[in-house]
């Protein structure tokens, strides 16, 4: 799957309803600096030869020829002429350098491409570093209190987010709150954002309480009585997704009749139709796992002995059966995963893939309960299974039935229990959660 650079949070509510941004650039839902557009390609090819013509006639450091250079080294990345493409791509960077500084905003597109570009070789920690120049970029261009930043904070947090570097992306969302309340205050809109970002990803990391930062939300939403009703059903939905996950029926129950309300029939009884499921992790053997020690060789000053892997490391540990799944915030998510925090291990143990959707496992613990003939990627691509069920008015999930054409049975086990302990947003009506038989999904392993 390859990364598509700027994910900021989209831009679809009314935007007069909110506070006003001092920066000057447009702005996104909540009051945040939009994110610079990237530099469009071109439907035309751009030639070795008209390369040369643009530098002959404009010179080897012209803007018209970083233009071609970028157009250039996008459409070789896309055709899968990495060597070209980097020439390219490294060629319009120089240029950017040489006319404004090593530290030019120009350079954030290149940046980007360059991410998919080593992405596409499997070299996730040279992407890392070219995600984190970005966010080093913009620091160098404004004061670190200002928030035209804020993008960029935004920016890298996504990434991390995407290859599973959830420490990481919560410290920038941390650092953003921190930003945005010395700015404008702590009932400042623009904080709703990364609050409902940072308890997503708390769920993420199977870290208890994510509804507190959503409760945070929904206090600065009711100090903005001015606030449109999309932004407000937002951070309310936000926060009974948080409240069903963590099991707090009642007060979930409460905040979706709030929205019903809110709302009113017609859009309530569209919006709130059907079950939707709810981003989340779980571990697929806590029991088990809660007595597990798992030791490795490890050297230390020269000195041989045995490290003990971190619960985290046991949960990917690519040797066990599947231990978690996934069901991702976005589809943003990358199918390499990068371990954080662990400076210890070797970077190829610090590196592991994961696949499927809705439900994403950890490759190689997946093909651990395959049979020899399904263990390639492109034989398990190949796999799709059918899940029926029923979501109670609480969202929690029973009757499961997986079934798939030559599936493995130990496969069909892995999704059933995923299904099991995954919750959902209830179907709704009249205000009131309800349950919903044969709610039906479909798992595939081909991304």
């Amino acid at each position: 799957m390859r990364w598509h650079g700027l994910i900021i949070i989209a831009a679809s509510l009314c935007i007069d309803a909110y506070a006003a941004d001092t920066s000057g650039a447009p702005l996104s839902w909540a009051g945040e600096p939009s994110a610079p557009t990237r530099s469009p390609g071109t439907s035309e090819p751009v030639t070795a030869q008209e390369i040369e013509r643009t530098a002959n006639s404009f010179g080897a450091f012209s803007p018209e020829l970083e233009t071609e250079l970028v157009a250039r080294g996008r459409q070789l990345l896309e055709s899968g002429d990495l060597a070209a493409a980097e020439d390219s791509l490294r060629r319009a960077q120089s240029i950017i350098h040489h006319a404004d500084g090593v530290h030019s905003l120009k350079q954030v597109d290149i940046l980007d491409l360059m991410t998919e570009l080593y992405l596409a070789r499997d070299e996730p920690f040279e992407a890392d570093r070219e995600q984190q120049m970005a966010l080093f970029v913009a620091e160098h261009n404004f004061d670190a209190d200002d928030p035209q930043v804020l993008p960029a904070l935004y920016k890298l947090a996504d990434w991390y987010e995407s290859t599973g570097q959830y420490n990481h992306a919560r410290d920038l969302l941390e650092r953003a709150i921190r930003l945005i309340t010395a700015a404008g205050g702590p009932a400042d809109p623009r904080l709703v954002p990364p609050l409902i970002r940072s308890a997503k990803i708390r769920r993420m990391q199977r870290i208890c309480c994510s509804y507190r930062a959503l409760e945070a939300a929904q206090g600065i939403v009711n100090a903005n009585p001015g606030l449109a009703v999309d932004a407000r059903v937002e951070v309310m939905t936000a926060l009974g997704d948080a409240y069903t996950a963590s099991g707090k029926d009642d007060q979930a129950a409460a905040v979706w009749k709030e929205i019903w309300t809110l709302l009113g029939d017609d859009v309530a009884g569209q919006k709130f139709g059907e079950p939707v499921q709810i981003a989340m992790s779980r571990d697929l053997a806590e029991a088990r796992l809660a007595s597990l020690r798992v030791f490795k060789p490890a050297q230390e000053f020269g000195v041989s002995g045995l490290r003990e892997l971190t619960a985290e490391e046991r949960l990917v540990r690519e040797s066990s059966a599947p231990q978690l799944f996934l069901v991702p915030m976005s589809d943003d998510m990358q199918s390499v995963q990068i371990l954080e925090d662990f400076p210890q291990a070797d970077d190829d143990e610090r590196v592991y893939r994961m696949v499927g959707h809705p439900y994403r496992f950890v490759l190689q613990q997946l093909q651990a309960v395959l049979p020899l003939r399904l263990q390639s990627v492109e034989r398990l691509a190949r796999i799709t299974l059918q899940a029926d069920f029923t979501v109670d008015e609480e969202g929690r999930v029973s009757d499961v039935n997986v079934v798939g054409n030559g599936a493995p049975s130990r496969l069909v086990r892995v999704v059933r229990e995923s299904v099991y302990k995954s919750r959902f947003r209830p179907r709704l009506v009249k205000g009131e959660p309800v349950a919903t038989r044969h709610v039906t999904l479909e798992q595939r392993f081909d991304r």
